[in-house]
């Protein structure tokens, strides 16, 4: 299996890294203010490396809501809108390598798409929504938030189109007993092993082109990661009259 590794910032950047990841939300240890973005993305620039970011204000979201609905409303598109239109703003002279982690607006999609930089959309925002039941609800509280059925239902089209760049498994598993109390439940649902078979059912649906699937899973996440793989010729095997009438 191949794979790359995200080096987190917090105070430096490592030395031998290419991929690192922020949070612009403040939910962990390596968040990152405003303030210290141009310095932290021209030194990306200067290594030739790729930021990703999770892209929400830490002073527009309220991580509080008692069920799906109340939560996104507390951290809403706007939120997840204000942080990468800041980035990009502050990016805009320095010109670092960017990608955006789980995009959950087709608005900020159309954005980022005009501006040529990199994103991802996960299956969990694809498929489900605010309104999706859930056996215990806070199976499905995730940062950022489901959206709304509309708002799902617009990813999913631009998803089956093959218009976005990557798709993300934003794999985050939890215990049940870490999902018990939606207040205090942990954010994250599992997704790595679901996101391929899932999207190769909508391969075999005809609502989606196995060659757009392929960049998505592989040759753009390849790229971003630079992994020397990720593309290749898809092969079409010969008809039985071909086999019969070929010279061996």
């Amino acid at each position: 299996v191949d794979y790359a590794l995200y080096a987190g910032i917090s105070e430096n950047l490592v030395k031998d890294a290419n991929l690192y990841k922020i949070y612009l939300s403040h939910d962990n240890e390596i968040f990152v203010d405003y303030e210290r973005l141009p310095e932290i993305l021209k030194k990306i620039k200067e290594k030739n490396a790729l930021l990703a970011v999770h892209a929400e204000d830490k002073n527009c979201i309220r991580r509080q809501g008692k069920n799906l609905e109340e939560y996104e409303k507390n951290n809403p598109i706007e939120c997840e809108m204000k942080a990468v239109k800041k980035i990009m703003e502050i990016n805009e002279e320095i010109g670092a390598m960017m990608h955006i982690c789980h995009v959950t607006s087709s608005r900020i999609a159309e954005i980022l798409l005009k501006n040529g930089i990199s994103f991802g959309i996960t299956l969990h925002h694809i498929l489900l929504s605010y309104k999706s039941k859930f056996k215990i609800e806070a199976m499905g509280k995730v940062n950022p938030p489901l959206r709304s059925e509309e708002e799902r239902k617009k990813l999913f089209t631009m998803v089956m189109k093959g218009k976005i760049p990557l798709l993300e498994s934003d794999h985050a598993p939890h215990a049940i007993e870490e999902k018990k109390n939606f207040e205090n439940a942990k954010p994250g649902m599992p997704g790595v092993d679901a996101l391929f078979p899932v999207m190769l059912y909508f391969v075999k649906s005809e609502k989606i082109r196995l060659k757009n699937l392929m960049k998505m899973v592989a040759e753009n996440p390849a790229r971003v990661t630079r992994i020397n793989k990720g593309s290749c010729l898809l092969y079409t095997s010969p008809s039985p009259r071909d086999l019969s009438t070929s010279r061996m």
